[in-house]
């Protein structure tokens, strides 16, 4: 159960966060990305971090998304628009190239991530070990002073 909410929450959070980029009217964009911050604050409530998903919703999806939608609005680009003026677009003059690089980037990301993601055993330290070392046990180090 508490796995299958994780993917659910997960994939909110990663649709409506492509959703942000790929949305041409910036409203839209806003709102999938309130969209994408209740979906991390449901992630942190799975990590017990409450307070942290409070925060999130309030400063963020409250304050900064606040903020976000006044700037959108006083930039007015529905009435460049009217007026047969085009607001500009970023990235117009970059070509494929910077696309093209970014992509790699990605795949290369996702390449090194996906053992993590797929459940490579992780470094844990064996049971007792940490305790060991912060009492000054065996190899205690700096840690052990």
């Amino acid at each position: 159960m508490e796995l299958a909410v994780f993917a659910i929450l997960a994939l909110v959070a990663v649709v409506s966060a492509l959703l942000v980029v790929l949305r041409r009217n910036p409203v839209h964009s806003a709102f999938f990305l309130v969209v994408c911050f209740f979906a991390v604050a449901g992630l942190y409530i799975m990590l017990h971090a409450e307070f942290l998903a409070a925060v999130q919703v309030m400063v963020y999806a409250g304050g900064i998304m606040v903020l976000f939608l006044f700037v959108i609005m006083l930039v007015d680009l529905e009435s460049r628009e009217e007026e047969g003026r085009e607001p500009p677009r970023i990235g117009r003059h970059l070509g494929r190239g910077p696309r093209l690089a970014a992509a790699v980037v990605a795949m290369i990301f996702l390449a090194v991530l996906a053992p993590f993601m797929l459940g490579a055993p992780s470094p844990d330290p064996a049971p007792g070990e940490l305790e060991r070392a912060l009492q000054g046990g065996e190899g205690g180090g700096a840690l052990g002073n």
